[in-house]
Order: C-alpha cells, then structure tokens, then sequence
C-alpha cells in the first residue's frame, strides 16, 4: 500500500472517530482508570535495548503497534472523545504508516479540538481547559521523536544496511565536516562519506514520484500542525503548549527530501496529495507557501530556478564544506538579484584580483 493509499485509508475512518458517543454527553465518560487504558500502556510499553539487564536477563518486550491501533480506535470511536487516547492512536499510526500516519494523526487532533473544545477528555470537574495541554505537549515530543529517531527517511529496501533516519544523516554529515589530526575523527569522517555517498546512490534509485510524495505528506502535516496550534492557543490561552519541536522536525525533513528531489535525474510530478477541505482553506490563504513547496522538478520560471539553485547550495555546502562550488553557486544567485547597472559597475570597477577571478569564471576575456 503506498502512502497515497494508506492516507486516504486513514482518512475513511475519521468520520467514525469523530462522530458523538450516544447519550446526554457527546464525549463520553472519562476512561483514565478503566482496565482498557492499563491495556493499551501494556500494548505501548517496551523495553530499552540500551539498558543492561544483568542477571535479570530475558526477550525484550516489544510494542504492539497494531492492538494499540485497535483498541484506541474502538476506544474513540464508541466510548470516549479523549485527546491523549487520540494521541496514543496517532502514535500507533506513525508507527504503523509512516508519514501518512502522520497527517491523519494531526488531523484527527486538530478536527477532535474544533468539533468538541473544552468538552474533551481528560477534563476537571470545572472545565479547566489547561488539562488538554498535556497530551499535546507529549504529542509534540514524541511525534517528532519517531520522525527523526525511528522513522526511514524514504522507504527503500538495502541488502547490505538499514536506509537512513533523519537523525543518522545529520550524524554522518556533521561527521565528515570534522578535521584535524584525531586518528578517531578522521575514522569516523571517512565512514560518514562512505555512508553518505552509499545514500546519495540509494536516492538516485528511488523514483521521483515518490520523494515528491514524501515532500507532499510533509507539507499537508505543517498545514495540520498549524491548525492545531492556532486551536490550541485559542481555547488553551497561556495553558497552550509549545508545538515548535514537531514543526522543525518537519521543516527540517521536508528541507532534506527537497534536495533529494533536487539533484535527482527524474523531473518531479505535480503534487498528488489533496489535503482534507479545511486544510485546502488555509493552503488558499497562504499563497506566500506555494514558492516554499513547488515541485523541484524543471523550473517554470525565473524564480523558482534561482530557489533550486539556492536549495542546490545549501545541500553542497553541507556535504562539502571545502568547495568552493556552493559558494560560487551563492554568488551566481546574487548576481541574478542585482540589476544590471550594477553588475556592469562592479565588473568594470574590479581591481586585479577580482577581474583575476572574473576571468576564471569565463565572465571577463
């Protein structure tokens, strides 16, 4: 099932999710001590590979990412409208589909937020809305966690290593930058090229549709995001948490998958994911984003050649910092930017050295 797929999936069971429990309270009652929440924190629980067991010994327990799935969505859908039952689900779903998982999760959040307020689970007998900050802070933290931690950056099959997460990219390209006379950094140096040149070869052999599928999920996911926290900060006031970790770990992953795209072969495709309709409303009201998302595919305009070029930059300066190209590259978009009575002025008006470089560069005769 590709991510397309598995959204639109996911998105076929809101309706049931979102729809009132039976009864004087459209929420439901609280489950908080109910035998069914000791379950799923059994279903969730894991152990730590990482942690000595000593004599104490025995099989790692692991999570069961599809009973979690289950029992939430059962859970939500006939007993009780709770925002932490919701964020376990949504937790479940990464695990379980990925980006996808992902959007639908916020989604789900953000619709659960606007259809019931303050009446959502867990409450206080006053109402005190600052009981629904909590599940909202750990869902920040923990979403963003697996997407950078636990998740594949693309979802490509490798006989001989595990694809990269977006954390272990980052390691091997702070790693290679590293110089000086360490016999163990320069090691380590050497191994993050090795790494990142095997990656670079394994993103060429995925199919540009589907990076551009992944650039897509990671918008719609920013767009959920943004719903929420303005949610959020109207009915939570000061009680409203800071949703800032989840919304770098998506910048940062679409700013990664945006310069796969960049220097892929293929021409990328137009954007296939149609975001939910009161997601599409505040697309329309933002179209200050369409230049941030466009498709990296051959540019259409004089603009959007000078943003791939800028993307191209970025991504050559961090994987080798000591050429001089993405510099160059730089200054070729500044140029671009000057009018051409000034370029004209500083060719004209450039001492030795420069006129030196003007030269190399094939500009001046």
């Amino acid at each position: 099932m590709t991510d397309t797929h598995s959204l639109d999936s996911l998105r076929e069971q809101l309706a049931q999710l979102l729809a009132a429990i039976p009864g004087e309270d459209p929420t439901g009652p609280s489950l908080q001590d109910s035998p069914e929440i000791d379950r799923l924190r059994e279903a969730r629980r894991e152990d730590d590979a990482s942690l000595p067991m000593g004599v104490w010994e025995h099989a790692l327990k692991r999570s069961n990412w599809p009973n979690v799935e289950a029992i939430t969505s059962q859970l939500l859908a006939t007993r009780s409208k709770d925002l932490l039952l919701a964020a376990w689900l949504g937790e479940a779903w990464l695990h379980n589909h990925r980006l996808a998982g992902l959007c639908a999760a916020l989604e789900l959040l953000v619709e659960l937020g606007e259809r019931y307020g303050t009446r959502l689970h867990p409450r206080s007998g006053d109402q005190d809305p600052s009981w629904l900050a909590p599940p909202l802070a750990w869902a920040a933290r923990k979403y963003s966690e697996i997407l950078n931690v636990r998740m594949p950056m693309l979802d490509v099959q490798l006989r001989d290593r595990e694809p990269l997460t977006h954390s272990q990219w980052l390691q091997a390209q702070k790693q290679v930058r590293v110089t000086g006379d360490n016999k163990r950094a320069q090691a380590q140096a050497k191994e993050a090229e090795v790494i990142l040149r095997g990656w670079a070869e394994t993103v060429l052999q995925v199919p540009a549709r589907e990076i551009a599928l992944q650039v897509d999920m990671l918008t719609t996911c920013l767009l959920n995001l943004e719903r929420l926290n303005r949610w959020s900060d109207l009915h939570l006031g000061e009680e409203a948490p800071s949703l800032i970790i989840l919304q770098h770990a998506l910048e940062q992953q679409r700013q990664a998958q945006q310069e796969f795209l960049a220097m892929h072969p293929e021409p990328a495709p137009a954007p296939v994911i149609q975001p939910a309709a009161a997601i599409s409303e505040q697309a329309s009201a933002a179209p200050e984003r369409a230049a941030e998302v466009a498709a990296m595919g051959p540019p259409q305009s004089r603009e959007a050649a000078y943003q791939q070029l800028k993307v191209i930059s970025e991504y050559l300066a961090r994987i080798e910092p000591h050429s001089p190209v993405p510099y160059l590259i730089d200054r070729g978009i500044e140029w671009g930017n000057k009018p051409l009575r000034d370029l004209l002025g500083e060719l004209v008006n450039a001492d030795v050295d420069t006129r030196r470089i003007w030269s190399v560069l094939g500009v001046l005769p």
